[in-house]
């Protein structure tokens, strides 16, 4: 898509890679020019109005050029910019017209708002009644701060809803740990099933007998370090309009950055040392949860779908080290049909 926009715009078809020091201070210059502009865009926007009413009245009347009609040219010019100004407060005011009457059942894409139980209480559940068999009327609800307090209760009750599970409480929950990393757990991956342990359940049983079972599986190396041809090919296949959260880092980035040898190079590294010395980055710890319809229409709340979005980056290499290298091995190896 670069490429292609390179040649609309007439640029040269071939790239020349810069240096980094370069690239920043490109950057810094840029920026200094875009805070310069903003200081005087009353001005430009005048610039721009006047340019752009004078060209469509020379467009409709090309006799104006001639210098004795010059006069005439100003003046309707002036009467082109009052006309362009007008269509554009026009326009402001049909879009918040369209806007106040739409449906209310129909959504621009965002959560602006919800249907709740309607109850004498804004409270979500447990405090109010459990939207999943609430069977009376609802309400719809558009004032944020509700819509905030609704959406984390609910979503707190979807992460949680593992809880009730041996595994999510209890004494074998207990044994194992919140990382099942304890002795017992490392125990029962050696063979060894957790004594004097409860099981009532009998898929309890069998999952702590198939974790307890060896696998015969050849050695096997999965790869954790992202190469920059891997990187290269890894962000060539993303489409730039993918969503990521609000870093700052958006899928265009990293798409431009493949471009630069060295720059992916950086890039791959970073996208690589936490798998090789063993830690998790800051930025790599928070993600953003969007909350979508799951029909359009009907936001129930107990009907919002949620949507995570990782730092791009963590992603990819989630996607690299788990899609190109672990699956290939589960599947040599018969863990996976």
């Amino acid at each position: 898509m670069i490429q292609q926009s390179r040649g609309r715009a007439g640029f040269s078809a071939t790239i020349d890679p810069l240096d980094l020091p370069t690239v920043v201070f490109n950057l810094r210059i840029a920026l200094l020019s875009m805070r310069s502009l903003q200081k005087s865009h009353v001005e430009l926007r005048e610039q721009y109005l006047d340019g752009l009413a004078e060209a469509i009245v020379l467009d409709k009347h090309p006799h104006l050029q001639k210098k004795e009609n010059v006069g005439s040219l100003y003046h309707l010019t002036e009467k082109q910019v009052e006309h362009l100004i007008k269509r554009e407060q026009c326009h402001r005011m049909y879009k918040s017209s369209d806007l106040a009457l739409l449906d209310p059942s129909h959504s621009l894409g965002g959560i602006s708002r919800i249907d709740i139980p309607a109850t004498d209480t804004f409270e979500p559940f447990p405090i109010g009644p459990d939207p999943k068999s609430w069977s009376c009327p609802w309400r719809s609800v558009t004032d944020p701060t509700i819509i905030s307090q609704q959406i984390r209760s609910a979503n707190l009750c979807q992460y949680n809803q593992a809880e009730a599970t041996p595994f999510g409480s209890g004494q074998l929950a207990n044994l194992m740990g919140p990382f099942a990393d304890s002795s017992p757990a490392v125990a029962l991956l050696s063979g060894m099933l957790p004594p004097n342990v409860e099981l009532p359940l009998k898929e309890t049983q069998t999952i702590l007998s198939n974790l307890s079972r060896p696998l015969s599986l050849a050695p096997q190396t999965i790869l954790s370090e992202l190469s920059p041809d891997q990187f290269r090919s890894t962000y060539k296949k993303v489409k730039e309009n993918t969503s990521s959260s609000p870093s700052g880092r958006h899928a265009g980035h990293y798409k431009v950055v493949v471009e630069d040898s060295c720059l992916c190079q950086l890039h791959a590294s970073m996208m690589s040392i936490p798998y090789l010395t063993g830690f998790s980055p800051i930025r790599w710890r928070s993600v953003v949860d969007v909350m979508l319809e799951k029909t359009k229409g009907e936001p129930k709340i107990q009907h919002l779908r949620i949507i995570v979005l990782l730092k791009r980056d963590f992603n990819q290499v989630i996607e690299f080290s788990l899609q190109d290298s672990s699956v290939c091995i589960w599947k040599t190896t018969s863990c996976v049909p």
